[in-house]
């Protein structure tokens, strides 16, 4: 097993990260874009299959060490929501803020 991966992580993982998810990837240019998921992702796969919001399919690769998935975005219900206790996936200490 990898370090720092264990079966309840890798399977909460496949569980959040499936088809149709939202996250944020990091750009050089925009510092964040919004993408979607097209294809579910599966513990040890090193790309992520994404759609970018102007329609362009990319392959997102993972970092070799970490795995590191992005972001998620929260729900578009949460989207400009002012009150942080509502949010799914709030910003945590020593992370850099969603967009």
């Amino acid at each position: 097993m990898e370090k720092g991966h264990d079966s309840s992580t890798s399977m909460a993982a496949s569980e959040l990260y499936t088809k149709f998810a939202r996250v944020w990837i990091p750009d050089a240019d925009e510092v964040w874009k919004s993408a979607e998921l097209t294809k579910n992702y599966k513990h040890g796969d090193s790309t992520l299959h994404l759609t970018l919001e102007d329609g362009m399919d990319i392959e997102h690769k993972l970092d070799d060490k970490t795995k590191n998935l992005p972001h998620l975005r929260n729900p578009d219900i949460l989207v400009g929501e002012n009150d942080l206790t509502a949010l799914s996936y709030p910003p945590r200490a020593g992370r850099p803020a969603q967009p």
